[in-house]
């Protein structure tokens, strides 16, 4: 199981909580987020890591509490994409892209340059990771983080044809379900909740299928 600790989780979310009311507000954002330099230098990171807050949990959650308060702008995220990347270094070095996010939903591409195997296809590990990456992004916007954090119960892939392409993958959460586990979780301390991932290729023929399986788990619990 992947777990966030919950006490940072609920300190950060706290902090931001008056901060993230005072952004402009949109509805969505498309296009591809990547992290420059300019962006970085704003959030207090560097090159050498020695700038920036304590923790690399400590920026996602502050990131995931400022998301929750819906306050969409480019900015926020921009900043969203530069902490994931920081976060988690191995996601980084693959390219992958956020194309669109909205409420409960997540496109992202992960390019085939940079992933190819042996056999000059697209390495399972990155197909692995472009199916369980939006599960993130998916509680970012779906679930209040003050309350709640999310862990990965259990994934299963099953490839279908070689991978010769950029590969996309989208995901959404309608709200009624979500309401739905966000209630469970609050009476029972936790709820799962599922889907299945479609990976396709340039042509929308589909790569691979996953079914995902996580736990949104009420902080304090």
């Amino acid at each position: 199981m992947i777990e966030v600790t919950s006490g940072v989780l609920l300190k950060c979310a706290n902090q931001v909580k008056q901060e993230a009311t005072s952004q402009p507000r949109t509805t969505s954002w498309r296009g591809p987020l990547r992290a420059s330099e300019e962006s970085k230098t704003s959030l207090g990171l560097s090159r050498n890591g020695q700038q920036g807050p304590p923790s690399k949990v400590w920026r996602l959650s502050r990131l995931w509490a400022k998301m929750h308060a819906m306050e969409w702008t480019t900015e926020l995220l921009e900043k969203m994409k530069v902490n994931l990347a920081s976060g988690i270094p191995a996601v980084a070095r693959t390219g992958i892209e956020i194309l669109e996010l909205e409420k409960g939903y997540v496109k992202m591409k992960m390019p085939l340059e940079g992933n190819v195997n042996h056999v000059q296809m697209m390495y399972a590990g990155s197909l692995f990771t472009l199916a369980e990456l939006p599960g993130g992004a998916i509680f970012a916007t779906s679930f209040d983080s003050r309350r709640f954090y999310p862990i990965v119960r259990d994934m299963s892939i099953r490839f279908r044809r070689p991978a010769k392409t950029d590969i996309t993958v989208e995901v959404r959460l309608d709200e009624t379900k979500a309401a739905e586990v966000a209630a469970e979780a609050e009476r029972e301390g936790k709820a799962d909740y599922d889907w299945n991932c479609e990976l396709k290729d340039e042509t929308g023929e589909i790569v691979a299928i996953t079914h995902n399986i996580y736990q949104l788990r009420k902080i304090g619990s």
